[in-house]
């Protein structure tokens, strides 16, 4: 099953911390995110933990399509292993990401 959750006007930090609380409200097995233009900003605070305004914590994500092992050097003992897959959408995958949603 997938959801499909947008967030505007937000900074990276507070998205970040919108998309745990769904990850774990849900049992999700992988967060999406578009890593081109500015969804790469918010790669950069997954991978990092954060405190909402009630004192909660959400450990840094880990990256299931880190194949470089660019994050894995951000990995602590709370990491959520492989939580976050990067999607870097071209024209053919754009097109077949159209015609599954719209299916």
């Amino acid at each position: 099953m997938v959801n499909i959750y947008t967030f505007a006007d937000e900074h990276f930090e507070d998205q970040a911390i919108r998309i745990k609380k769904l990850y774990y409200k849900y049992k999700a097995r992988t967060i999406v995110i578009d890593g081109n233009g500015l969804g790469i900003g918010l790669v950069d605070y997954m991978i990092k933990s954060q405190e909402d305004e009630n004192g909660d914590f959400f450990p840094d994500f880990g990256v299931e399509n880190d194949d470089e092992g660019y994050y894995k050097k951000y990995r602590t003992a709370n990491t959520e292993f492989d939580a976050m897959y990067i999607l870097k959408a071209n024209a053919p995958i754009n097109t077949e990401c159209h015609a599954n949603a719209q299916t």
